[in-house]
């Protein structure tokens, strides 16, 4: 027989969400490793990896996900590979180590937002650590990577999903400025740690076709 802890109890009160656009296109993660300088040497080591880069005297594996699987230029996601490939150094530079999930959207992709000329983004989703603003996060240098609109922070209130739906339903999307038929919201709930979604398909029939 084992002892077994009573887990604490939440405050509600405390309850925090951040509610950001959810954009139409695939899921997307740009993995970032750090190495040795002796596994610099070995790419071999890391089977997986696009490339190895090397920033500031610092040593990093390179990789690219779909939601299921890793992607390479020959077996790509909509070009997700290429794209990271040929940003790596900025990307680790700028990312650092870590699994950085997002949304890989635009020209080709799921509902295209309008874009018709080859237009692909990558939208990270951790808008607690990225700023909603590409200039404030320092993302320039990589033409492409950008944030999720952050719509929404504070604490956890219905009335504040009701007003990110009616609020995109109005003006369409941030992602896409002028694009009138937005997909909906994610929301993300400091409570349990968990992802939400609502989307106008099936809860705003109002919303703008």
């Amino acid at each position: 027989m084992e002892f077994e802890k009573f887990k604490p109890i939440p405050r509600l009160s405390k309850r925090w969400c951040f509610i950001t656009e959810k954009i139409d296109g695939t899921n997307g993660c740009v993995v970032i490793k750090e190495i040795t300088a002796e596994e610099f040497e070995s790419p071999a080591m890391f089977p997986n990896a696009l490339c190895c880069v090397t920033v500031d005297d610092r040593y990093y594996a390179v990789a690219a996900q779909s939601r299921n699987r890793f992607v390479t230029p020959e077996d790509d996601n909509y070009g997700f590979a290429r794209w990271v490939d040929s940003s790596a150094l900025g990307l680790a530079n700028i990312l650092g180590p870590g699994h950085h999930y997002g949304e890989w959207w635009g020209s080709g992709i799921q509902r295209n937002y309008g874009l018709t000329r080859g237009q692909r983004y990558f939208s990270l989703f951790n808008t607690r650590r990225w700023t909603d603003t590409r200039e404030a996060a320092g993302f320039d240098p990589i033409p492409g990577l950008d944030v999720v609109p952050l719509l929404y922070e504070g604490a956890w209130s219905e009335e504040a999903i009701d007003e990110a739906m009616n609020d995109l339903a109005d003006t369409g999307s941030y992602a896409q400025p002028f694009y009138s038929n937005p997909e909906g919201i994610v929301v993300f709930d400091t409570l349990t740690g968990q992802f939400y979604k609502k989307t106008f398909d099936d809860t705003h029939k109002g919303a703008p076709k």
